[in-house]
């Protein structure tokens, strides 16, 4: 199995494909399960905080060091604003 082919592939996709409300569910089906013993992770919350951080940074030259602070206010707000629209698919 050639895990980071299957993921350029499926980001590829996304990438190419129009937007719809099927794509998360395209795209998860793709997606390769844990090798024995692992665990998958649920990246999208890192991805987040690491997005805000670098806006902060880059923007404003202020570090909102959401990735080190579970508590950071403006990290749960938008966490909390953004997650309030999503569908959990399976």
């Amino acid at each position: 199995m050639n895990v980071p082919s299957q993921l350029k592939d499926v980001l590829q996709e996304i990438c190419t494909s129009p937007t719809s409300a099927t794509t998360e569910t395209r795209t998860t089906d793709h997606l390769p399960t844990p090798a024995e013993g692992g665990t998958l992770i649920e990246i999208s919350r890192w991805l987040g905080k690491t997005t805000l951080d670098v806006i902060g940074l880059a923007g404003f030259g202020y570090d909102f060091d959401s990735l080190h602070d579970p508590n950071n206010e403006l990290a749960v707000a938008l966490e909390r604003m953004l997650s309030a629209g999503q569908v959990s698919v399976g």
